[in-house]
């Protein structure tokens, strides 16, 4: 199997829709951040669910799928440089260099005579240590590393898997199945928003289980691969997306996940776990098939956002919450608002990458940013 552009270009946009996510939930309704604005958009609110409810789970699935194939096609060696490379360098510069100043731009709201240096000094204490938006490498760190551990084993149990020849719809109901019984045995035991040194359990589980299926994906030759969707799938996922998206909401306002289990009604904190994992899985297909139809192809610009991508997205939020700082006592409507800040972030992060990061070899080792070919 040769690389395929649409996953690329897919990857990338799930990236860069962070830095969309990151200026809109300044302004939207119902959900929490670190700087937000005092009047909020219940439409923008609505947007941040929308993106929330498949985005990171759909990278993390063809984070995966990419683990399968560079280890198949390339071998352990290739499979260790490109980790290093793309996941731990940036890992470790964006948790020394750029989470620490999420959490003094919060704390500077509160107090203005904080300085930096001494702020960050004490933000390595565990009771201050947080991962801002950088958790996603360190989650993919930590999996990166499991599925070196359990790659002979699992590679066996994936081989036999293959023999029943799932179809494409029995592999979308499995995952769905296998995800919710994960999370909901996780659930059991952790809450969401309880994070150990920066790490959420329940969260890490989650979103362990969309990686190891993306790996799945790719030896059972599922989902990800050039097909054809028949019209009646298509018509089946849209006909489901919506209702299973306004329950998600329903129920993501009705049964705070911060709580315990034992502490809510287990019928509705059931029904919001299922939604939870099974949203993902219908939209996944989805955005696969209509990147599979119309971009799937290279070109000088799709190459450049793949390149630059991670880049881009690990310097970002604390762009955006400078910005956000700003624009927030501004007496302007909120839309007025979420649109500048967007464009602000936008071109000062496409700026940074294009006359900074991209050259500089110092900088570009550190972020991850592949060779311009």
């Amino acid at each position: 199997m040769t690389r395929l552009p649409y996953l690329d270009n897919l990857r990338s946009v799930a990236l860069l829709l962070g830095l969309v996510f990151h200026s809109a939930i300044v302004y939207g309704a119902d959900i929490g951040y670190a700087i937000q604005n005092q009047e909020r958009s219940s439409a923008l609110g609505l947007f941040c669910y929308f993106i929330h409810s498949f985005r990171m789970p759909l990278f993390f699935c063809i984070s995966g799928f990419f683990t399968g194939l560079v280890w198949e096609r390339k071998g352990m060696r290739a499979y260790l440089e490109s980790r290093w490379n793309r996941i731990l360098l940036p890992t470790l510069f964006g948790i020394l260099c750029l989470a620490p100043i999420q959490y003094f731009l919060m704390q500077k709201e509160k107090d203005q005579s904080i300085d930096y240096l001494s702020f960050y000094f004490e933000f390595w204490q565990p009771s201050q240590f947080a991962l801002s938006h950088l958790w996603f490498l360190v989650y993919l760190v930590f999996y990166s590393v499991l599925w070196m551990t359990l790659a002979p084993l699992t590679k066996k149990l994936f081989s036999r898997l293959q023999s029943f020849k799932l179809s494409h719809s029995s592999f979308l109901i499995l995952s769905v199945l296998f995800t919710f019984s994960s999370t909901w045995i996780a659930n059991q035991i952790f809450r969401k928003g309880i994070p150990i040194l920066g790490i959420e359990p329940l969260l890490f589980i989650y979103q362990a289980v969309f990686f190891f299926l993306g790996v799945f994906a790719y030896y059972s030759k599922q989902v990800f691969v050039l097909r054809a969707s028949t019209k009646k799938e298509t018509q089946l996922f849209t006909f489901l997306l919506l209702p299973s998206f306004l329950g998600f909401l329903i129920l993501e306002k009705m049964d705070p996940m911060w709580k315990a289990y034992h502490w809510v009604d287990p019928f509705l904190r059931t029904g919001h776990l299922f939604l939870w994992a099974g949203l993902p899985w219908l939209w996944i297909p989805l955005f696969v098939g209509l990147f599979q139809k119309f971009f799937n192809q290279t070109s000088n610009a799709w190459a450049y956002l793949s390149r630059a991508s991670l880049a881009i997205y690990l310097i970002h939020h604390p762009i955006s919450l400078w910005i956000a700082s700003i624009l927030v006592p501004w007496n302007s409507h909120v839309l007025t608002k979420f649109i500048l800040h967007s464009l602000a972030v936008f071109i000062l992060s496409f700026a940074i990458y294009e006359f900074g990061i991209k050259r500089i070899y110092f900088f570009r080792i550190l972020t991850g940013t592949k060779e311009t070919t």
